[in-house]
């Protein structure tokens, strides 16, 4: 886990052991997302919208598109009401990279249109269905796992052990933190972003885990 070659938050690499776990295949879509407000559980996303769509989440054209505008609280209830939980970072990257230590989740090729949907290789300017970019698969089978939406995870972002993040850089349990980078953001696999759990934004998703670990 973690690249010695990015930036302080990302280093240094090392090795974690995880319980075996399932992972979801996609992100969240607006219509999985639906079915928890529904149910009374979930909050709806603070905006209809998306960044060029005026009407997004509610349009059933758009129904297998990531849910963005989440919080990392409503994430966090609706994993909790679907039985899962958001990912540990170490989950998100493990599903994300496999053993090998890859850039990518298809290995260490640099980015391309066929990949994944980020604009600076796709040319688009918004979310597309999840699982457009089958060729861009991780080890494990999960999709999307770069680029279109950035993911909310468990962890608050702090260093890693041995890291040397200064103490400006350490926001202790103040921040969350963001995997996958976004339709907007490029992001390796590695990649760590932290931000307010509070925070809603028109490219920010996530999906959740399962573990027969689980209470």
């Amino acid at each position: 886990m973690g690249n010695d070659n990015g930036w302080a938050g990302q280093k240094p690499a090392h090795e974690v052991n995880l319980d075996a776990f399932w992972i979801d295949e996609t992100e969240v879509t607006n219509h999985m997302y639906a079915l928890c407000v529904q149910a009374g559980v979930c909050q709806p996303p603070q905006n209809e919208s998306s960044y060029t769509r005026e009407k997004y989440y509610p349009d059933p054209q758009y129904a297998n598109y990531p849910v963005i505008y989440v919080s990392w609280q409503n994430a966090n209830a609706y994993c909790a009401w679907a039985g899962r939980a958001l990912p540990m970072e170490a989950q998100w990257e493990k599903a994300a990279r496999g053993t090998d230590e890859r850039l990518y989740p298809w290995g260490n090729q640099p980015p391309n249109q066929n990949l994944l949907n980020n604009f600076d290789v796709s040319f688009l300017d918004d979310t597309v269905q999840v699982g457009s970019y089958p060729q861009g698969v991780s080890p494990y089978g999960a999709l999307d796992m770069a680029g279109n939406a950035w993911e909310w995870t468990a962890d608050w972002f702090n260093s890693y052990p041995g890291g040397d993040l200064s103490a400006s850089e350490n926001y202790g349990q103040t921040y969350r933190v963001l995997r996958g980078g976004s339709f907007v953001d490029a992001a390796d696999a590695t990649t760590r972003y932290p931000n307010d759990p509070e925070l809603r934004n028109y490219d920010i998703g996530f999906r959740c885990v399962f573990s027969a670990s689980f209470p």
